[in-house]
């Protein structure tokens, strides 16, 4: 492949990678638009070869989405990573109890309120006073210092989307079973 030809393949790439929602999906498309160019007569080729590829990798991506939308029900819920077993679930709760312990006490109020308690945050905006989208960044503020809190002094298995699944442990000092955080005095407050 000459320069050219590896500057539009790189471009092109770039452009399917805009519409699609994964990485693995944009390789699909651009090695359909590939084959496509490939089994295209060199006698049939159009005379703006570039905004040919572009048109079949437009259509190429409108096959990949219809493709998803005729999917089995039964495919999608397997290609679903599985929800952490009970266990699991105990041992991250085991890490956020004393994570949550050690952050600001208004912030834990909120995460306590919202997460656990499950109150509606446009109620507690009311009741604190606040303006909804002023509560809700408050909130987002909090969950991210404790999912840093989290990341620093736990050891846990993300799903692909980097959200907690399966199993917890803690750190370095702390002890070995993510349940003894709380004796340990891993977190934040211990640091």
């Amino acid at each position: 492949m000459n320069a050219p030809e590896l500057e539009f393949r790189t471009r092109l790439a770039s452009w399917i990678a805009r519409r699609v929602r994964s990485r693995v999906d944009a390789e699909d498309v651009l090695q359909t638009v590939l084959l496509r160019l490939h089994e295209a007569d060199a006698g049939a080729a159009p005379a703006s070869t570039p905004a040919w590829l572009r048109s079949v990798a437009r259509r190429a991506i409108v096959d990949l989405h219809r493709a998803r939308a005729r999917a089995p029900a039964g495919l999608a819920q397997e290609l679903e990573p599985a929800a952490p077993e009970p266990e699991e679930r105990s041992e991250l709760a085991g890490c956020l109890a004393p994570l949550l312990a050690g952050l600001d006490p208004d912030e834990r109020e909120l995460l306590e309120r919202v997460d656990v308690l499950g109150a509606s945050q446009r109620e507690l905006a009311r009741e604190l006073g606040l303006s909804e989208s002023g509560l809700k960044s408050r909130v987002q503020r909090a969950r991210g210092r404790l999912r840093q809190a989290l990341l620093a002094s736990c050891v846990v298995e993300r799903d692909t989307q980097g959200r907690p699944s399966g199993a917890a442990s803690c750190r370095g000092a702390c002890a070995p079973s993510a349940s003894d955080c709380a004796d340990t005095g891993c977190g934040p407050s211990s640091a």
